[in-house]
Parts: structure tokens; sequence; C-alpha cells
């Protein structure tokens, strides 16, 4: 997607090609996250996989997988912290696009 907030770079004629070319801006994206296990269990990944993260309601603690590698890790305070102490958490994965 092509987005271009310059409006003298809009135009047509000479003032338009002395600025050289729009530039292009990422589009978000929207993550889906994949629930892979409850408070106290091990979380199992896939390979491909991007983040995991632990947490409820919005608090969550999130950590990168390297080069997309499956993988497991506890879904536990000892080995993330606590997030959001007294609430049941789960942990959550995504993946990488093919």
């Amino acid at each position: 997607m092509l987005i271009n907030t310059d409006l003298a770079s809009a135009q047509s004629g000479p003032a338009a090609s002395s600025k050289g070319p729009p530039t292009t801006e990422p589009v978000p994206v929207l993550v889906s996250w994949i629930k892979c296990s409850t408070e106290g269990g091990t979380c199992l990944y896939p390979a491909g996989t991007q983040n995991v993260r632990y947490g409820a309601n919005n608090k969550y603690f999130t950590k990168s997988i390297a080069n997309g590698a499956a993988g497991n890790i506890g879904c536990q305070n000892q080995v993330w912290s606590d997030p959001i102490p007294g609430i049941r958490k789960t942990c959550d994965y995504t993946m990488t696009k093919p």
C-alpha cells in the first residue's frame, strides 16, 4: 500500500518529480495468537513460530523465538515471572506467514 501525505508530491509536473518517488509504509498486520497451554503446563510451538507470550487480560510477557524454530517453554511464573498476579494465565504463540 502506498501512503503519501505530502500534497506537493502528489501533484503532477516538475515539482512532483523533483521530490523523488513517494515512500511506502508497512501496513499494520493484526496478530493472531494461538493458545498452546494453560498456566502450569508446557507450551509446544511448531517451526515458524515468531513469538510466545504468557499472561492474561492484555497483560503479557513476550519472548521472540530465534529462527522460528520449533520447541517448548514452560507456561508458569517460575519461567516468565508473573505479569498479572492472582489471575489464571495462558501461553500463546504467533506464526510467520508462508
